[in-house]
């Protein structure tokens, strides 16, 4: 297991449980810039192992596929918006149902996986070639590519602050990045969870199917965007559930955030440009 030793945005060493150790006892919150992050985490080769068959049988069955189909497709159109065309990398691109969609659509595709398992099904079911590796050793050139999307990669990252550094380097001049994260503040997901539980949500366990290593609110993911030379030009929800109870509660909570002008959105999503 490994310890946090300093802050990836504010290279601060303070850092005390966050609300309590209520969400877990080895979530820890950064008393200055305010990052939420899991501290004893697995190491590389740990995560590795997490990342195989058993990760992907939830999302691979013919009822999930045919929920996530849509929400690919939404995620390409949110894209289009911003960059019509192009050659775009997707990050912890998972069997690919993001990257299928978009070479549908016109773009130039290319992914990165670290998982063996992830690849081989996108090979194998989409006629994809994705590369089994991590960007920063993917050998990839730099100022090649105009858009670069991480869909729910950059919390699952032992160091997110220089896989954005990479990131920055292989955007050509103008380019975008798409960055979708988890919501530690999502105060309404988590009040309905524990509703139906009768308690917390454990953000992160030794067990836990989804290890996730950052926590990141609208605040603490804009500072290390912009840490990393990217200019924020939007941040605002992201709509990425796909079972029926969850997206109800994604409106409720969308609804209730804009009412009361507050980011308690269950999900982020960030858009910058080089």
């Amino acid at each position: 297991m490994l310890e946090v030793s300093q802050c990836i945005i504010c290279n601060g060493t303070d850092f005390i449980p966050y609300k309590n150790g209520l969400y877990g006892i080895h979530i820890y919150i950064c008393t200055n810039c305010k990052l939420v992050f899991t501290n004893l985490r697995p190491d590389q080769n740990e995560l590795l192992e997490k990342y195989g068959s058993d990760y992907y049988s939830h999302w691979i069955t013919p009822k999930q596929q045919l929920r996530r189909q849509k929400l690919w497709q939404n995620r390409v159109k949110v894209v289009k918006r911003v960059m019509p065309s192009g050659k775009l990398l997707d990050v912890g691109c998972g069997e690919g149902l993001f990257l299928y969609r978009a070479k549908n659509a016109g773009y130039d595709i290319s992914g990165v996986e670290i998982s063996g398992f992830a690849v081989q099904y996108a090979k194998d079911n989409f006629g994809l070639d994705i590369t089994k590796t991590t960007l920063e050793d993917s050998g990839l050139q730099e100022n090649s590519f105009d858009i670069i999307t991480f869909w729910h990669t950059l919390e699952h990252l032992s160091h997110p602050e220089i896989t954005l550094k990479k990131a920055y380097h292989l955007l050509k001049p103008g380019g975008h990045l798409f960055v979708a994260v988890p919501n530690i503040h999502d105060i309404i997901g988590q009040k309905f969870y524990r509703l139906i539980n009768g308690y917390y949500f454990q953000i992160y366990t030794s067990d836990s199917k989804e290890p996730h290593l950052y926590h990141f609110s609208y605040i603490t993911l804009k500072l290390l965007l912009e840490k990393n030379n990217f200019r924020v030009v939007r941040l605002g929800p992201d709509f990425c559930q796909v079972d029926p109870y969850w997206k109800i509660i994604e409106k409720i909570s969308y609804y209730v955030s804009k009412l009361f002008g507050k980011d308690w959105y269950l999900s982020i999503l960030a858009v910058a440009r080089k």
